[in-house]
């Protein structure tokens, strides 16, 4: 560790112990299989999420699955048994290929309430992303809506608009388009608008 924050050989012989020395230790979990992640002693979550990173890179997640179904048991009865069920399943669904659901099949391996907490939490999540998808849709229409109602004062007031008016109105922000329907009422000229 001397070397590392530069310390002159004198400076870590005379601090001696102080120093601290560390050694790398690299942990191929790619060589575990699900009872050597279980002999690990840890807790229930850090088996599985260490599990979920190893069974990625040979796919090994339906053959394993049912052998840590208990691990399962033990997460969705903790306290954060549902936030960590999330991150686990979310995992899965992240790195799921398009011909995969693993998600599905590794629910086909777990207990009926582990089942029942994913599904749940895969409800909530559609749930939001609807709601998400509604309010981007009303925000995207609120802004289709101004920009029309621009181009139709622009055209009532300076008769045909060039195409490149109309794109810069279709791209305009919310303030934008505020400014500019403010702006039509007072400007002589179109580009008076724009300014």
């Amino acid at each position: 560790m001397g070397e590392a924050i530069m310390m002159s050989e004198a400076l870590a012989s005379s601090a001696g112990s102080l120093v601290p020395r560390l050694r790398y230790l690299l942990d191929d979990l790619t060589q575990l299989d699900a009872d050597g992640l279980r002999a690990r002693g840890l807790p229930a979550f850090a088996t599985l999420a260490l599990w979920a990173l190893r069974s990625a890179f040979d796919r090994g997640f339906i053959s394993t699955a049912a052998n840590l179904s208990g691990l399962f048991d033990e997460v969705v009865t903790a306290d954060d048994g549902g936030q960590a069920l999330a991150s686990l399943f979310g995992y899965l669904f992240i790195i799921s290929r398009p011909d995969e659901d693993l998600v599905s099949e590794v629910l086909g391996h777990v207990s009926p309430r582990v089942r029942e907490e994913v599904m749940e939490l895969e409800e909530m999540l559609a749930a939001k992303k609807l709601e998400q998808g509604r309010a981007e849709g009303r925000a995207e229409g609120r802004a289709q809506r101004g920009a029309e109602l621009v181009m139709k004062l622009l055209r009532l007031k300076f008769g045909a608009i060039d195409p490149g008016t109309e794109e810069r109105v279709r791209a305009g922000s919310d303030a934008d388009l505020d400014r500019w329907a403010e702006r039509v009422l007072t400007a002589s000229q179109l580009q008076d608008v724009f300014a």
